[in-house]
């Protein structure tokens, strides 16, 4: 008695089936994607779309370095909090004020 398996259909539906895959996984890749929207800490409403080989906005500089000296020797966490948050020199200030006396009591 011998048995034989008709591979044709296997294969076939092996194929057929790895094909869809694939077809389903471009399709997913291709699909639009909406843009995040990201929101500037200090002025929410300039345009958010600057590509990374643009320079800062105007003053974005002065800024962060002016922050970074009102700071002082301040942690790098704290500096980086005041950036985030958008702060002015004197909310830098306090922060710093606020760490120091933390610190010492």
């Amino acid at each position: 008695m011998s048995v034989s398996i008709n591979w044709q259909p296997i294969i076939g539906g092996i194929l057929i089936a790895g094909g869809a895959i694939w077809a389903a996984v471009q399709a997913w890749r291709a699909r639009p994607v909406k843009a995040a929207k990201l929101v500037h800490p200090i002025a929410p409403d300039a345009p958010s779309h600057r590509s990374a080989d643009e320079p800062p906005p105007p003053g974005a500089q002065e800024w962060v370095i002016d922050i970074h000296s009102a700071m002082g020797d301040a942690s790098e966490e704290s500096v980086l909090a005041c950036l985030r948050d958008g702060s002015t020199r004197d909310q830098a200030r306090m922060a710093r004020i606020a760490e120091l006396e933390a610190r010492n009591a």
